[in-house]
């Protein structure tokens, strides 16, 4: 379920955030890049998925 709700927020992230870094964001997406290697080799892409995961959760918004 934790990968799941993982990957929901991941899949919000603009196009334009990943441009640069595909190839990260698939090792990252296909688990052969940690968040902690995608924070060394790609720290731009490494700060949205941070920021995606911080977000508030949109079914508990509501209340």
């Amino acid at each position: 379920m934790i990968g799941k709700a993982v990957q929901c927020r991941l899949e919000g992230l603009e196009p334009v955030t990943i441009a640069d870094e595909q190839t990260h964001w698939r090792w990252f997406l296909e688990e052969d890049l940690t968040l902690k290697g995608l924070r060394r080799r790609a720290p731009r892409l490494a700060e949205a998925v941070d920021a995606a995961l911080r977000r508030p959760d949109r079914r508990r918004a509501g209340g």
